[in-house]
């Protein structure tokens, strides 16, 4: 496979849903605390949830719309963005500085530091909470599992994923993909700084793929008129004429690990595409026909592969996930921004917005049609895991 990019991280198990809404320190009913005059109150009001279909704490403002400037011979484009809304997370999180941070049962008890609960094991450790409590200049959170701990270990994760992928009224007329990195198309393929048009292509800009080529070893797609990328620079979604083999029915997801793309048809129509990140080298997504197995709108995913838990992860709240080959799934992703290159343990990373839009689609026992074009994933069973975040 042509690599596009390697980094690793991520997922695993379970955990209930519990979602805030900004409030009063007052109506905080389940706290069981008092309110002290030397503490300053962050706290939101609990509320059940039974889906994720309450509006969101935090409004995600829309990126840029994503349009193609026709060229002569260019396809329509049959496709919007989808509702931006989708993006949004009813959680707050934070990034937990890699030591054994301690966990009460109390704020009381955490203040004080009194003997702690437990602790969070070192790794690669995400939580989301609920409360934050400010006790003499110093911060103290209450977390998803209900206990408190220090803030002084942990950074606040203000800034989330926003991009969204394409939803589709019919399949369009040619393949098309997203730019992963900044590039200025040059008129032909290889042509170097000679031939450059003085177009930049952005990241996440979506371009038409109408044509391959190749000069010294390195393929090129014509993205327009007299217009040429790399195509490692390009995340491609290649179309489908019908279902793969395996799949029965007219309604599946297509992996594309390759391309690091997810493309969705149903009624054998092309209707929603984007970009992923699938396993790293060792830890690779699975080739293979799955069905998804189990929704759950979040997840507590922890684990870990090395005997002395050298790679532990522990991530709360892991919202809209889906499993579709043991511990592998389809799931929103908070902690990372890099969709179009491998980034897992050998889950599907989508950002929240796609993996939101995915989990109102799908339902259990849907096809999950997972392959590498290039051929360079293993396919020996021996070499795979449960799989993981």
């Amino acid at each position: 496979m042509k690599k596009k990019a390697i980094a690793v991280i991520f997922f695993a198990l379970w955990a209930g849903v519990l979602v805030s809404q900004p409030a009063r320190a007052a109506e905080d009913a389940r706290s069981g605390e008092n309110i002290r005059p030397d503490i300053q109150y962050g706290f939101w009001d609990w509320q059940c949830l039974d889906s994720f279909l309450e509006p969101p704490v935090e409004k995600v403002p829309p990126r840029k719309a994503m349009q193609i400037t026709p060229s002569p011979g260019s396809p329509v484009a049959p496709w919007k963005q989808p509702d931006p809304a989708l993006a949004s997370l009813p959680f707050h999180y934070l990034e937990v500085i890699d030591q054994r941070v301690p966990l009460y049962p109390t704020l009381d008890a955490a203040v004080a530091k009194k003997k702690p609960s437990r602790h969070l094991i070192p790794g690669f450790t995400y939580v989301s909470f609920d409360n934050q409590v400010l006790v003499k200049g110093k911060w103290y959170y209450r977390i998803s599992s209900q206990f408190w701990m220090p803030g002084g270990e942990a950074a606040y994760l203000g800034t989330l994923p926003t991009f969204q992928g394409l939803v589709f009224e019919e399949t369009p007329g040619a393949d098309f993909g997203w730019v992963l990195v900044e590039v200025e198309s040059q008129s032909s393929p290889g042509g170097g700084v000679s031939s450059s048009t003085g177009k930049i292509y952005q990241r996440y800009d979506v371009v038409w793929v109408l044509e391959k080529g190749s000069q010294g070893g390195v393929d090129y797609l014509r993205v327009g008129e007299g217009e040429w990328i790399p195509a490692d620079y390009v995340g491609s979604v290649t179309l489908q004429n019908g279902p793969p083999q395996g799949v029965e029915g007219d309604r599946w997801i297509d992996i594309n690990l390759e391309q690091q793309t997810l493309a969705v048809y149903d009624q054998g129509e092309l209707a929603f595409a984007t970009l992923v990140s699938t396993g790293v080298e060792g830890n690779w997504t699975r080739p293979g026909t799955f069905q998804i197995e189990t929704k759950k709108g979040t997840e507590l995913m922890r684990g870990s592969f090395a005997a002395d838990l050298s790679d532990y992860y522990y991530l709360e709240d892991v919202p809209w996930t889906m499993y579709f080959d043991q511990m592998r799934a389809l799931h929103g992703t908070y902690w990372h921004d890099s969709f179009g290159r491998p980034h897992s343990r050998g889950c599907v990373n989508l950002s929240p917005g796609d993996a939101h839009w995915l989990f109102d689609w799908a339902e259990e026992g849907d096809w999950v049609h997972v392959h590498d074009p290039s051929g360079e994933t293993p396919v020996d069973p021996e070499l795979y895991h449960p799989g993981g975040a």
